[in-house]
């Protein structure tokens, strides 16, 4: 029984440090897709703040023309998605449910980036929800299958699989 919770207790550690990375990881991308984008178009890009205590991470980034403006906008977006297709290429399906919270935090962190373009607040909070939805299924998927590895490899003579809803 003991055995059961501190596998547990770690499973549950590596998943909580897993998400934490991929955030910041899919945070960094995202910037820095605006802030490329912007240097690519002829932009004046001044700064990319990831962490502020004040407000959220963004990229600061002026534009001239209105269609450089909404490229700068999209490229975050953009950027977490083509950063996914990398890590849908593997064969893992590991790596695919990592590519899945790249693409979802692509979408869910893009609200205010798609609100900036003109987009009602409702679509865009529509597109964000579903972002978070992708981040949920991603991390449930990943949690059933590193608690087969765990459980099944730790007690080789257990029956019992964790099985998907």
């Amino acid at each position: 029984m003991l055995w059961h919770v501190k596998e547990g207790f770690r499973l549950w550690l590596y998943i909580v440090l897993l998400a934490s990375f991929i955030i910041i990881g899919s945070v960094g991308v995202h910037e820095m897709g605006h802030a490329l984008a912007g240097a690519m178009l002829g932009c004046d890009v001044q700064a990319v703040f990831l962490y502020s205590q004040a407000e959220n991470p963004y990229a600061s980034v002026s534009c001239s023309a209105d269609i450089s403006l909404f490229m700068v906008s999209i490229a975050g977006m953009a950027a977490n998605v083509i950063f996914a297709l990398f890590f849908l290429l593997s064969e893992r399906l590991f790596m695919r449910f990592i590519a899945y919270m790249f693409f979802g935090f692509g979408l869910f962190g893009s609200k205010m980036d798609l609100q900036s373009i003109g987009m009602h607040p409702l679509l865009a909070s529509c597109i964000s929800i579903a972002g978070l939805a992708i981040i949920l299924y991603a991390l449930f998927k990943i949690c059933e299958l590193e608690a087969n590895a765990v459980f099944t490899l730790k007690c080789p003579s257990a029956k019992h699989k964790v099985v998907s809803i």
